[in-house]
Parts: C-alpha cells; sequence; structure tokens
C-alpha cells in the first residue's frame, strides 16, 4: 500500500496522515471546508494520547496551548449555584493530572501544521464517488480531477459522506438520542477567569467556559428533542 485518501480534516485525520507517511505511505487529506475550521469544543489529551502526543514531538506545544482552568461552577434550572470546585472541571477532570485540555481548533492546527511538508491538502473539496478496482478505488472530487488510491478512510464525522458513499444512506442506519449540542464562540461578557459555568435542568443544559486569554468565551448549549428538520450546514446566525 502506497497511497491513501483521508476525507476529514480535523482531528483523526491529520493524525493518521502523520503516522501513514512515518511509515511510508503517501497520504491525501479532503476536506470539504475551505481551510481549517475554527471554533469548536475543548478536548482532553489524556491516556495513551499523551505518548501519542509525545512520539509526535508535540507534547511542548500543546502544553503552551492548554486551557489552565481554575475550576468550574454548577447552576441549577433557577440559576442558583449548587456545586463549586477548584479540584475539577467537568469538560477536563482533575485539575492537577497529567492530561491536558486544549481547545480544539488549536490542536487540529497543531496536526496540519505538524503533517503539511509530506501530506497533500484538499480544502474547499469534497468526495463525490468512489468505485472499487482491482488496482484501488478511483474517487472522484467535486473539484479535483479523479485520482485511484490504494485506500480510502472516511475520518469525516458523525455524517460520514464516505460511510454513506461505501454503504448507502444513513438513515436505515441512524438511532436518534433525542438529543441536540451545538457550540459557538462569543465575546467574555461575563467576565470569567479561566472558569467554567454549567447548567444543570430536565431538558436543557449548557457549558460555558472562557479563552484565548479570557478575551472570549466557548458555548455549549444543549437540549433533548426528536429529530429536527434543519440544514445542519447552514450555520450562519438567525434571530429567529
Amino acid at each position: 500500500m502506497k497511497t491513501v485518501l483521508i476525507s476529514g480534516a480535523g482531528v483523526a485525520g491529520p493524525a493518521l496522515a502523520y503516522w501513514l507517511r512515518h511509515h511510508d505511505i503517501t497520504p491525501t487529506v479532503v476536506e470539504q471546508a475551505p481551510a481549517p475550521r475554527a471554533g469548536g469544543h475543548a478536548v482532553d489529551v489524556r491516556g495513551v494520547a499523551l505518548q501519542v502526543i509525545k512520539r509526535m514531538g508535540l507534547t511542548e506545544p500543546l502544553r503552551r496551548a492548554h486551557t489552565q482552568m481554575r475550576g468550574m461552577s454548577m447552576l441549577d434550572a433557577h440559576g442558583t449555584e449548587i456545586m463549586r470546585s477548584t479540584e475539577m472541571a467537568l469538560s477536563s477532570g482533575r485539575l492537577d493530572s497529567d492530561d491536558i485540555e486544549v481547545l480544539r481548533e488549536d490542536l487540529t492546527d497543531m496536526l496540519i501544521d505538524a503533517t503539511r511538508p509530506h501530506t497533500r491538502y484538499l480544502f474547499g473539496d469534497s468526495v463525490t464517488a468512489l468505485e472499487q478496482h482491482r488496482d484501488g478505488i478511483r474517487a472522484t472530487f467535486d473539484h479535483a480531477p479523479p485520482e485511484t488510491f490504494d485506500l480510502v478512510v472516511g475520518a469525516d464525522g458523525l455524517h460520514s459522506t464516505v460511510r454513506r458513499l461505501a454503504f448507502g444512506p444513513e438513515q436505515p442506519h441512524v438511532r436518534h438520542l433525542h438529543a441536540y449540542v451545538g457550540v459557538f464562540t462569543a465575546p467574555n461578557f461575563l467576565d470569567l477567569d479561566r472558569w467554567q459555568v454549567w447548567l444543570r435542568a430536565p431538558d436543557v443544559g449548557y457549558g460555558i467556559y472562557s479563552a484565548r486569554d479570557n478575551t472570549e468565551i466557548r458555548v455549549n448549549l444543549g437540549f433533548e428533542s426528536g429529530p429536527l428538520d434543519y440544514d445542519r450546514h447552514d450555520v450562519t446566525p438567525n434571530a429567529h
């Protein structure tokens, strides 16, 4: 095996590209977004992932990007604080552990930067068809010319294009969990100082924490609901 196409330039895609090239396999990563995606939630690098990061030489950059939370508060449905801790945070666990919590975009940027010298990135493009042949898999793209690869990997998230092209529509295989969550960035109008505030209520909840030296906050909103008819690709703010 010499060539691999990876669909998705999030965390998994570039990480896989790094290790493929480490074993002399040429990776190509296609990503429908025009550039690495900004925003998103905080993620934890823990356990065996810490060893992987160390072998990639990214431990120190990752530690410099650490979110450095001081603690958290938990509110009830009336906004009353019911719990406070300076020993742990809900998003990252114990603050005295070896785990490293970073913003998703910081982690993906590090992985993409580490792989750019030996990985071809096709941003603003997407796979539209896959055809299995004896000599490989012929991939057709929205913009790039068709190309044959030895292997195609779907690292393109919950609604994977690669999975749909390989196995058919996702609807028969989806089990809705009756919940939705959304994450967005906003100015730090709450003046949070490396602190998290969470709401716990029967059908809704949120988590808010400061980021970027307290200049902004990441807001995580969640609610329970049956399937909703909406366009998940539409990220335009809607006042309604």
